[in-house]
């Protein structure tokens, strides 16, 4: 039931952009969601070439990116993945690739259907987890790809800084909508003696609540 609830207030939620700067906020409004990525190939190419996800990225998202690289499975090309990108308004068909195989094996394929959880939403579940984290931020990037050795959708928040150091990272279930991880990076007068920066993960069994002290 919590599991439920965290996705509708995450669907209906406002976004609310006070762990972003005021020139961030304004400076690309928008951005491009994943689902709408995610169509725009579907229009482009056919429905059934996103039917199985791989992995998606969008990088750099004020607060969502402007363009993502989207791997699907599909067993007509070499490698038995193929690539695509999309950004404003257009998607192109990049060909069989070797991000995947056969140097590395896939998480997992996401069956598109059960995908719930878009972008947009998944923003607003990040801000918040910064906000109680009280983490600031200037941009974020996007990773989606299946929990290994299962079929479930996970997004992975990286959330970035003004000189594109990495404060943070959000792990979300894209079923459910709950937070599965936090891991967050604190430097500088937040960090430890001798500008060692201070990790606070909540995968950690001594870390309990926000871990902040």
């Amino acid at each position: 039931m919590r599991n439920r609830t965290i996705l509708t207030l995450a669907l209906a939620g406002s976004f609310c952009f006070a762990s972003l700067p005021r020139e961030a906020q304004g400076q690309r409004p928008g951005g491009l969601p994943a689902r709408q990525a995610l169509d725009l190939v579907g229009q482009q190419f056919g429905a059934e070439q996103v039917a199985l996800i791989v992995e998606m990225r969008g990088m750099g998202g004020v607060p969502e990116p402007e363009s993502w690289k989207i791997w699907v499975w599909d067993e007509r090309t070499r490698l038995m993945v193929r690539e695509f990108q999309a950004r404003a308004g257009r998607a192109t068909n990049e060909g069989s690739s070797e991000e995947f195989y056969p140097r590395r094996s896939p998480f997992g394929i996401i069956r598109n259907a059960d995908l719930k959880l878009d972008s947009k939403a998944a923003f607003v579940i990040a801000e918040a987890e910064a906000r109680k984290a009280k983490m600031g931020f200037d941009s974020l990037n996007y990773i989606l790809r299946c929990r290994e050795f299962s079929r479930e959708p996970i997004w992975t928040l990286e959330l970035v800084d003004t000189v594109g150091e990495i404060v943070g990272k959000v792990y979300i279930s894209g079923s459910t909508g709950a937070v599965l991880r936090t891991v967050w990076i604190y430097r500088g007068a937040r960090g430890r003696p001798g500008g060692i920066p201070r990790i606070v993960d909540s995968a950690e069994p001594s870390v309990s609540g926000a871990g902040l002290e």
